[in-house]
């Protein structure tokens, strides 16, 4: 077990991205410091592109994405632990924040590939099949692309 998750720290270490690419990350991390702060899942004026789709408006007029929690959620330890530690000037919040979210999709999809061989050994399948399908799962799918950034797919 210490080796499979000496494993899964190495390999989130080395696949993650230590950024996010794209927009929506950036909204969804904006909500997870929203939500450290208090504010709940409300979105600041200048956060998002009203023309990409990603952001809807409740009666009162506050501004929201259109994604569900669940990442959001994720990342808001990330910026709970950023805020916590970035105490100089020249080294932001967000940018630690980022580099830590950027690695959840990464481990969360190796912890999975280590699920499925502790699942296929479970169900009483040889240590050689158990290793074939976590490695499938974990390098023969098209999710380990998709989780090296935040945009939830």
């Amino acid at each position: 077990m210490v080796l499979a998750l000496v494993a899964v720290l190495t390999g989130t270490l080395a696949l993650s991205a230590g950024h996010f690419e794209n927009p929506d990350a950036h909204v969804r991390l904006t909500q997870a410091f929203s939500l450290v702060e208090g504010d709940g899942f409300r979105l600041a004026p200048q956060v998002g592109n009203i023309q990409h789709g990603n952001i809807a408006f409740n009666d009162d007029g506050e501004r929201y994405s259109t994604y569900n929690p669940g990442q959001i959620v994720l990342f808001a330890s990330a910026a709970m632990l950023a805020k916590s530690v970035a105490s100089s000037p020249t080294l932001h919040p967000h940018y630690l924040a980022e580099i830590w979210s950027s690695a959840t999709g990464v481990a969360a999809h190796l912890l999975t590939g280590i699920g499925v061989f502790f699942a296929a050994v479970g169900l009483g399948r040889s240590r050689r099949f158990a290793i074939l399908a976590g490695l499938i799962c974990t390098l023969g799918t098209s999710n380990l692309p998709s989780s090296q950034d935040g945009y939830d797919h």
